[in-house]
């Protein structure tokens, strides 16, 4: 047998990719030029002319509307470019970037609504509370523990509104 085989679970992609196609609800909005999300996999909201846009400062869980989408054919560098197209996970199964913490199966889903300095993200997805600087996802869960990559970067699954 090939050395490289995946013993305990295969990797899981990159954050914001469509891990499953099933149960996939996702809507296409414009990009807000303005406040531009920070990447893709992250929690993000609307502005009030519908526009995708990145979470405020001191945003609550109740104001986050999906994830934003990695385009199809993309890769995975890229970031998104305001005002242009984009998408947002209403429901479903996505891949994420985990900035600390460690995801567990069935481990409650936390974005970071404060302190984004020091390369941390308004948005980025946690798998610990850090009082006032993250705020539970309602309706999100891990789906399974992480993958960790060579560069110290954590990979895991997520549901949303499933």
């Amino acid at each position: 047998m090939d050395s490289r085989d995946y013993r305990n679970r295969a990797p899981v992609g990159w954050s914001g990719r469509i891990s499953r196609r099933e149960n996939l609800a996702t809507e296409p909005r414009r990009i807000d030029p303005d406040d531009t999300p920070a990447g893709y996999g992250i929690a993000v909201t609307l502005t009030v002319e519908g526009d995708i846009t990145a979470l405020g400062d001191g945003a609550t869980a109740d104001q986050i509307y999906g994830f934003s989408v990695t385009p199809e054919f993309s890769h995975k560098t890229q970031a998104p470019v305001g005002g242009t197209m984009g998408d947002v996970m209403r429901q479903g199964y996505m891949t994420v970037n985990v900035a600390s913490g460690e995801p567990t199966a069935n481990g409650t889903v936390y974005a970071r609504v404060s302190n984004s300095t020091d390369g941390h993200h308004l948005g980025e997805i946690l798998a610990e509370h850090i009082a006032g600087e993250t705020v539970a996802v309602e309706r999100a869960r891990f789906v399974g523990p992480s993958t960790a990559a060579a560069d110290g970067s954590c990979v895991a699954e997520i549901a949303y509104n499933l």
